[in-house]
């Protein structure tokens, strides 16, 4: 009965302990298989690593962004803002939509 209390009490750090024993498992357990790692890297470039971005033109939104400390907003971007339907706050300017080509 005063072990199934301790261990209640203490879970937070049974659970711990565990967590570092699995870690230190698995690490051990993966430089037992470092001569993989050649053929796994290899593997990933034939793969094509930037298989899955995207190509081509990329449209980005206008969306406000922050200025470093004592910079400005100038008036031109202030007004695009406003037409934009924003307003602007002291240290904030506005980006206005633009295209990005991603290759």
């Amino acid at each position: 009965m005063i072990s199934a209390v301790l261990v209640v009490k203490n879970k937070g750090a049974f659970q711990s302990a565990i967590k570092s024993f699995c870690m230190e498992e698995a690490l051990t357990s993966s430089l037992e298989t470092q001569n993989n790692v050649g053929s796994l890297i290899s593997e990933s470039v034939s793969t094509g690593v930037s298989g899955n971005l995207p190509k081509g033109d990329i449209f980005v939104d206008g969306h406000v962004r922050n200025l470093h400390e004592g910079w400005k907003p100038s008036i031109n971007k202030v007004e695009s803002a406003a037409n934009y339907g924003y307003s602007l706050k002291e240290n904030q300017t506005w980006v206005i939509p633009y295209t990005k080509v991603a290759a």
